[in-house]
């Protein structure tokens, strides 16, 4: 397996699992965060686009003729 596979994979993996976080913590609404609640929500929302785009580069390119 090529390096490129496998962290895409792992940043998949990442991005679910924070994405899974959020809405857990969106589920128990913001009448519960406390400042401390919001930089940790700011914290998450920061790491989902970063995996996010470490995921949209390493995502497999078709080659010209497989078109």
């Amino acid at each position: 397996m090529a390096v490129k596979k496998v962290i895409h994979i792992v940043s998949l993996g990442f991005l679910l699992y924070y994405l899974v976080k959020l809405i857990y913590l969106l589920s128990l609404g913001f009448a519960h965060l406390s400042e401390f609640g919001y930089g940790y929500l700011t914290g998450v929302l920061i790491l989902i686009l970063l995996f996010a785009f470490i995921a949209f580069k390493t995502k497999r390119k078709p080659k010209k003729h497989e078109v």
